[in-house]
């Protein structure tokens, strides 16, 4: 079952209020997913997608950003980390009228790996000095 989520929504907007402003406005829904996701044997534990023209003209939303099963697991730091990395892959331009979901840079973003490390999946609790600076 999806479910919207108020927890992402508020996540992801602090995120993009400090780290992400050409996404203030851009209009994304946040959903949580009860059931796991997989790609052979690789485990989803997130994923962003474009709407499609025709829901987003009868919702006014421009993009989806669906946590799986598997994040529920996760430290509040790695889903900080992945909400983050979700939302990188929102390009939207309203100047221009673009609305795309970018592809990976790497096998992830490069600003994800740079800040966090390639086994950013594996970060343990959010520290004060961090949580100070959000």
């Amino acid at each position: 079952m999806y479910k919207t989520s108020t927890e992402l929504s508020d996540m992801a907007q602090e995120i993009i209020e400090t780290a992400m402003p050409r996404l203030i406005g851009c209009p994304i829904v946040y959903m949580t997913s009860d059931k796991p996701k997989k790609s052979g044997n690789m485990i989803i534990y997130a994923d962003a997608e474009k709407a499609t023209d025709k829901w987003s003209a009868l919702t006014g939303v421009n993009f989806v950003i669906t946590f799986y099963k598997d994040a529920e697991g996760l430290t509040q730091k790695a889903r900080h980390i992945l909400m983050e990395h979700e939302l990188m892959h929102i390009g939207w331009d309203p100047d221009e009228g673009t609305k795309k979901i970018v592809p990976h840079d790497v096998q992830d973003f490069a600003a994800i790996l740079n800040k966090y490390g390639m086994d950013w999946h594996k970060a343990q609790q959010v520290s004060m000095f961090e949580e100070g600076k959000r």
